[in-house]
């Protein structure tokens, strides 16, 4: 017990005893040539006389005229009232610990004739200070000094509150902007349904084979901008709200990806061979309609990305807790673009935009799954989406 506390009472003498010698005075001139050169300015306060000494650097940046009497109280007036009650807080606690004081300060501008430091735009404004200081100890081990110093950091705060500035200005206007498509996307539904019936009637009403043509291709093209509003109005929705809600109930995926298939078919008049293959049991507590999206996101990747030469195939293999979906098609994604294929804008896609593998990656996360990609140019691309059966499943994988 005896040596544990003779070594306790030592650490703080050790730690902040102050006795110069050779060495300690070549590094004390070292240290003023530091803080000279870094633009500081350094001060004093003895704690047994109360005596303030401040360097000429010090009383530039708190605009104190060179023959002025520095006091304790001098220093405490030139800092924002605000702030004086935690400084005198911070400043004891530094005076009786081996706590360094590190604090930034609000200093007022100079109240008498001379200008300060400071003469441009700024000028007699309220400046920023970083002030740090040590308490020093004698050979007793007890406070009687304590030195710091003052750095003048006022355009570096200056630049900080630029920055946010601008960047609440970016946060608005792209808030404004997601805004803006997501109500563009609304209203282009009502034009578009016009065209749609527009052509559903020509297409009753024909009589020639060139009219049913024209009215075909007037609803594939108004299918293609439904699809672009719709990944459109998801991308909205996932910046604004961090994800898509879901809504679950029991649902088969195998029945889903059928449907997503003939529907693929029908829109390529069945230009595009897929062959799909189940096992296992593939229901799980899924939104339906989110679900859905995600096959056909997938499978109109693959038949955008693949040759048509050889058929996509699409596997769902089910087990008691998870249902594994690949779809494999025998194009490539460069090596450069494979890390960015869940990205918006970058992922490609049939409709143009590059949402449709993003808006899947976000459905897969909505019901806590995941998704990989793996692509070469002698296997073609294969992409597996593992879903687990019931929500709030921790990811064993």
């Amino acid at each position: 017990m005896a040596d544990n506390k003779a070594h306790q009472d030592t650490r703080p003498q050790r730690a902040r005893t102050a006795t110069p010698g050779p060495t300690q005075r070549i590094s004390k001139r070292a240290l003023r040539a530091a803080i000279a050169c870094g633009g500081m300015g350094a001060w004093e306060l003895d704690l047994v006389t109360g005596v303030v000494t401040w360097d000429a650097r010090c009383r530039e940046l708190f605009g104190i005229d060179e023959d002025a009497v520095v006091t304790p109280s001098t220093f405490l007036e030139r800092i924002e009232p605000t702030q004086r009650e935690l400084v005198a807080e911070r400043l004891r606690a530094a005076f009786t610990s081996d706590v360094p004081y590190d604090l930034e300060l609000r200093v007022k501008p100079s109240p008498g004739p001379s200008p300060g430091p400071h003469t441009g735009p700024h000028a007699g404004q309220t400046r920023w200070l970083r002030t740090t200081g040590q308490a020093m100890c004698d050979g007793r081990g007890r406070p009687e000094r304590f030195v710091g110093t003052a750095l003048d950091i006022d355009d570096q705060k200056r630049e900080e509150a630029e920055r946010e500035a601008r960047l609440v200005r970016l946060r608005r206007a792209l808030q404004l902007n997601e805004s803006f498509i997501g109500v563009l996307g609304h209203d282009l539904r009502t034009p578009l349904g016009a065209i749609v019936g527009a052509a559903e009637i020509l297409i009753d009403s024909a009589t020639t084979m060139e009219t049913v043509t024209l009215a075909r291709q007037i609803m594939s093209a108004a299918d293609r901008m439904r699809r672009l509003i719709d990944e459109t109005l998801d991308l909205t929705r996932i910046q604004q709200c961090g994800g898509f809600p879901v809504s679950r109930a029991m649902t088969s995926l195998a029945q889903l990806a059928r449907r997503a298939i003939q529907e693929i078919r029908t829109a390529t008049r069945d230009a595009v061979a897929i062959d799909l293959s189940v096992h296992g049991e593939t229901s799980g507590s899924w939104d339906e309609v989110r679900l859905f999206q995600l096959v056909a996101n997938l499978l109109e990747h693959a038949a955008h990305h693949g040759s048509r030469a050889t058929p996509i195939t699409m596997s769902i293999d089910g087990d008691a807790d998870w249902v594994t979906l690949t779809v494999q098609h025998d194009g490539t994604i460069d090596a450069d673009g494979l890390p960015a294929v869940f990205e918006p804008f970058l992922g490609g896609g049939a409709s143009g935009l590059g949402l449709g593998l993003f808006i899947a990656k976000q459905i897969v996360k909505a019901h806590d799954g995941h998704i990989d990609v793996a692509s070469a140019p002698d296997s073609g691309t294969r992409l597996v989406v593992h879903l687990p059966k019931r929500a709030s499943r921790i990811d064993a994988r």
